[in-house]
């Protein structure tokens, strides 16, 4: 029993070390980390890296980095440090032990040697490539660190190729692997500088197109020249780094800010084939443009990694970013700051072996991050997926879980795993907890096309009892003299004091006279107004019906097609924005038409709009349960018949107001754009009122405040 006691007391020891080690170490991340989730906002996720060691050269006996400017690691796990302001190249293992030091150079029997390089590149046979950048050359040197060759600055024989003015700083380098050599040139915006395997330049590739906005389009085609000379000139942005990825695709960043590419994956075409997928296009940070004080994401390194990951350096906010093949972000972290994890100036990012290495030059030191669990089960998914091996991706991503339900991508990527065992029920389930629209669309076609053919004798029956039921309609005997008895009886004024059914039956009478009206809008219109075959108490009922419509669109349309968060419904704001506008649209347009001579009444004018409104209900409401039906590929169609009830209406409402005003085309189309320009001014009115309320509110709010407290 003692000895039972002993084992159990070293355990509650052991998990108690364990979990206090796990708390203070998570307790000093300096930063946080953090994804964005479908709606754009930062969701916090555990720390994917913490720090684990700081290289210190000293201790070597070789003396401080001086303004390193790149790093590489080899598939030996060799790192490659371009100490630029010592001139010179440090090896070092993986064990973080010394190799060798490369300070210069016997070119053509001479000695030679670096000046300000600022690029380096390690082949697969551990050649090494510099960007000497000083001296406008690539050096190649062999794995011992002889030379090689001198690659110098692009010639052509065809005029105007290269520009006259051109001057080569070769900055990044990056050798694919039929030993294509690419360089990235300091402040030249012509693109990549290529050469092919023996150094002959093929040309530029790569560059990034800038497209200008519409508003810039109409300000040059009006401006003076002198204006134009003074504007900035649309010239594509440069680059900042490249590296090649293990499939010789090359991943390139751009010095930019307002633009989705910042992050791009080259073919030997020179097109961008990254994929951008996710939420937000791989672009760092979402900026609010009218915060001075955060600043934009700058990316000056990247680093493509296995199973299409990658990962991008923030030079400027000292972040990572790591996106997945499908342009997910899978996490971030880091910062700036003094403290141990932190960064001064990073300038370089390497990984190997899932660990993450960057160069910083601001504190001259190399720092080294390992992965915690949480990065480590995303990791694993990632290679078991593409291994194909689903069932343990699966668990792996179900790990995620358990460490941060709201990982949105998790469940994306399960998702991705069950479509592949052909579960797409369950698939479309988890697509739909990861609010990802595409690849739910694609599991419902297949579990659609399943479902109809294990089902297609009731599908069938289905069909043909419809078809004849719209046959039996369409094709039935029209009694056009009942159903205008109906509609007389409206207008008849037959109802005798508080004559409840009476009133209700004119009122169904009015209801079905909408149908009339919305297919023979000009009788059905004077008839209304001269006849007296609609009422404003069906014309209210029908308004009604279009704004639960609008809140049953919202709520219920299918999840592929609804955008919307459906647990933030105001019922109140959603009839608001129907019964608002309408209002609106009556009282301008009775006070414009009073000018104008018209004879509408306003109670013809509201009862009239009303009656107009009656498409969206009839299209919009079967609409709804079609969107639940269909996939994207489909949804042009519903987009189409949501268009096809707004313009309907609108028709309806235009001829209706030329009806009852009794205006003539040009007449009427005065009145209407005037009634939208009143409305324009009416909004424009109640917000400066609400606005001035607002601010005399807070100056006599401050007032009270600041009496209390002397009081």
């Amino acid at each position: 029993m003692a000895k039972a006691e002993k084992v159990s007391f070293t355990v509650i020891i052991l998990v108690l070390y364990i979990f206090l080690n796990n708390v203070l170490t998570f307790a000093a991340i300096p930063y946080s980390s953090y994804v964005y989730d479908f709606d754009q906002e930062k969701v916090k996720v555990p720390a994917p890296y913490i720090y684990e060691r700081i290289i210190d050269f000293k201790e070597m006996g070789i003396g401080g980095l001086s303004a390193p400017e790149d790093m590489y690691i080899g598939d030996d796990g060799n790192i490659y440090l371009l100490d630029s302001g010592n001139k010179r190249i440090v090896v070092i293992d993986k064990n973080f032990n010394l190799v060798k030091i490369i300070d210069g150079f016997i070119n053509n029997g001479k000695e030679d040697g670096f000046n300000g390089p600022e690029g380096i590149f390690v082949t697969e046979d551990n050649h090494i490539y510099v960007a000497d950048t000083q001296n406008e050359r690539i050096i190649h040197l062999d794995s011992e660190g002889q030379f090689i060759r001198e690659i110098g600055p692009p010639r052509s024989d065809v005029e105007g190729v290269i520009p006259q003015s051109y001057i080569y700083r070769p900055k990044r380098i990056g050798v694919d692997p039929v030993g294509r050599i690419y360089v990235v040139v300091k402040n030249r915006y012509e693109g990549l500088v290529s050469f092919d395997s023996a150094g002959e330049f093929m040309g530029f590739m790569g560059a990034p197109k800038v497209t200008p906005s519409i508003s810039e389009i109409i300000w040059r085609a009006i401006s003076t020249k002198a204006q134009k000379e003074r504007r900035i000139r649309f010239i594509p942005t440069l680059f900042t780094s490249i590296d090649v990825d293990p499939k010789g695709f090359l991943y390139t960043t751009i010095a930019s800010s307002d633009r989705d590419d910042l992050i791009r994956r080259l073919n030997l075409a020179g097109d961008d084939v990254l994929r951008r997928e996710g939420f937000i296009a791989p672009k760092g940070d979402i900026v609010d443009t009218s915060d001075d004080s955060v600043v934009p994401t700058t990316f000056i390194d990247i680093k493509g990694y296995q199973y299409g990951t990658y990962s991008a350096l923030d030079g400027i906010n000292g972040k990572i970013f790591t996106y997945d093949v499908d342009g997910n972000l899978l996490y971030v972290f880091g910062t700036k700051g003094t403290q141990r994890g932190t960064f001064n100036n990073p300038v370089a990012l390497e990984i190997y072996n899932n660990h993450i290495f960057v160069l910083d030059k601001g504190l001259n030191q190399l720092i080294v991050f390992k992965p915690t669990a949480f990065a480590t089960y995303i990791l694993s998914a990632l290679e078991y997926y593409n291994l194909g091996l689903f069932e343990e991706s699966t668990e792996m991503w179900q790990q995620v879980l358990k460490l941060n339900n709201h990982y949105e991508l998790a469940y994306r990527w399960i998702a991705n795993a069950l479509v592949r065992e052909n579960r797409f029920k369950e698939a479309m389930e988890y697509y739909r907890l990861a609010n990802y629209r595409e690849g739910y669309s694609e599991a419902f076609k297949y579990f659609r096309q399943e479902y109809v053919k294990e089902n297609f004798i009731y599908v069938f029956i289905a069909l043909v009892i419809l078809l004849v039921i719209a046959f039996l309609y369409l094709h039935k005997k029209d009694n056009k003299k009942e159903r205008m008895k109906g509609y007389k009886y409206v207008a008849a004024g037959k109802i005798k004091g508080s004559d409840f059914p009476s009133i209700v039956k004119r009122n169904l009478h009015a209801l079905r006279y909408a149908l009339y009206v919305i297919f023979h809008p000009f009788d059905g219109f004077w008839d209304i107004k001269h006849e007296q075959r609609g009422t404003a108490t069906a014309a209210t009922i029908i308004l009604f019906f279009v704004s639960v419509t609008y809140i049953i669109v919202r709520q219920y349309t299918g999840f592929i097609l609804n955008t919307n968060k459906l647990t933030e419904l105001n019922i109140y704001m959603e009839f608001a924005s129907i019964i608002v506008p309408f209002l609106l649209w009556c009282i301008v347009n009775w006070s414009i038409t009073t000018l104008m001579d018209g004879k509408g009444k306003f109670k013809e004018i509201y009862t009239t709009t009303a009656y107009a409104l009656t498409p969206i209900i009839l299209i919009n409401l079967p609409l709804t349960l079609v969107s639940n039906m269909i996939t994207l590929e489909e949804a042009s169609f519903y987009y189409l018949f949501t268009i096809i009830a707004l313009l309907w209406s609108a028709l309806l409402v235009f001829f209706g107001m030329q009806t009852i005003h009794d205006y003539t085309m040009g007449k009427n189309t005065l009145a209407t754009i005037f009634t939208i320009v009143g409305i324009g001014i009416v909004i424009f009115i109640a917000l400066l009122f609400f606005s001035v309320i607002s601010k005399l509110y807070n100056f006599i709010f401050g007032i009270y405040t600041e009496i209390m407290f002397r009081l």
